[in-house]
């Protein structure tokens, strides 16, 4: 008999395997389920299947599936959430065979956000700043480099950060802190060069961190008054120091204009 595990049971993917198993007894089994956020279907996929590990997409979700199985006593039922639950799900050892039915929009959006990290990390960062020769075949081995240490960390991020809109909400801190006024400076500081740059870049990044971020358990070592907006100094200091940093280094390291691409950068 194969063990089943089911992402997404739920969906119509989902709910068609389950169809599959019920039609199929005796060649199919139900182990674990992940089932989003539809607390109903996932309380009568539990009552039928009794799977031993049933996650949902949020915590409040599978409190309230708990209190839900409790009443009808099937609490043995191991109540997941988030994506560490699904993982669970997913590599429950009892598991011959995992369906994969979760959105196609989740997985496509994470992978392309990981070749757009990976192509502008290569480009805008090892072929601009330090490698301007790069070749097309090193800048692909670097390319894939980079997405590969990139998809490491965003599975990391992924398996410890439990909220989306918590992530989210930090990656905007993010581009508002380090990269608005790098952004600010290329666009409208002729003067602008990679020396002032990569000094504000660095002090916005010391400012930012040094204020903590309990999303990813890094401490404070900065003692901000409790209503200091550091966020905002942190991209405020980079915004001033950029320019000055700049103009004070520009007899060794000369402003570049921003220009077409070429034939040459391709």
């Amino acid at each position: 008999m194969t063990r089943i595990a089911i992402l997404g049971s739920t969906g119509s993917i989902g709910r068609s395997t389950l169809k599959i198993v019920e039609a199929y007894p005796e060649r199919f089994s139900i182990i674990t389920l992940a089932a989003g956020n539809n607390i109903d279907v996932a309380f009568e996929d539990a009552k039928r299947w009794k799977p031993k590990i049933i996650s949902m997409a949020t915590a409040e979700g599978a409190e309230q599936l708990r209190k839900k199985l409790k009443v009808v006593g099937l609490e043995k039922i191991e109540v997941l959430e988030g994506t560490a639950g699904t993982v669970k799900v997913a590599t429950h050892p009892e598991v011959d065979f995992v369906v994969s039915a979760i959105v196609g929009a989740v997985t496509s959006s994470f992978s392309s956000s990981i070749l757009s990290a990976g192509s502008m990390f290569s480009w805008n960062g090892v072929k601009r700043l330090v490698w301007p020769s790069l070749s097309v075949a090193q800048m692909s081995r670097v390319i894939r480099v980079s997405i590969v240490l990139l998809g490491a960390v965003a599975t990391v991020l992924a398996l410890k950060v439990q909220s989306v809109q918590a992530l989210w909400f930090f990656t905007s801190d993010l581009v508002f802190v380090l990269l608005f006024p790098q952004l600010l400076c290329a666009l409208f500081d002729p003067n602008a060069n990679q020396i002032g740059s990569m000094t504000a870049f660095f002090l916005s990044s010391f400012l930012r961190i040094g204020g903590g971020e309990p999303l990813l358990g890094l401490p404070a070592f900065l003692a901000y008054p409790e209503t200091l907006p550091f966020r905002t100094i942190a991209a405020v200091a980079g915004l001033v120091a950029l320019p000055i940093v700049s103009r004070a280094t520009r007899q060794w390291n000369h402003p570049r204009a921003l220009r077409p691409l070429s034939a040459s950068d391709v």
